[in-house]
Order: C-alpha cells, then sequence, then structure tokens
C-alpha cells in the first residue's frame, strides 16, 4: 500500500500526509504500524 500511496503526485500526496499527521495525533499506536508497513 506504501508503494502505491509514493505513486501519487507530490501535491496531493502532501495534502494527504497532512491528514496522516493528524490523523497520528489521534491514533499513534495505528499510525506508527501503519507508517512501519
Amino acid at each position: 500500500m506504501k508503494s502505491g500511496f509514493l505513486m501519487i503526485t507530490p501535491i496531493y500526496a502532501k495534502v494527504s500526509f497532512n491528514k496522516f499527521l493528524l490523523e497520528t495525533i489521534k491514533n499513534q499506536h495505528f499510525m506508527l504500524v501503519f507508517y512501519f508497513v
């Protein structure tokens, strides 16, 4: 899933990454696992 995410355009990826940061604040454990997968 991470490889597919990297294929997204840089601008869209950056916006999505900002949303991921917000999710990290809410679900740190889940995001940590997802980040390392």
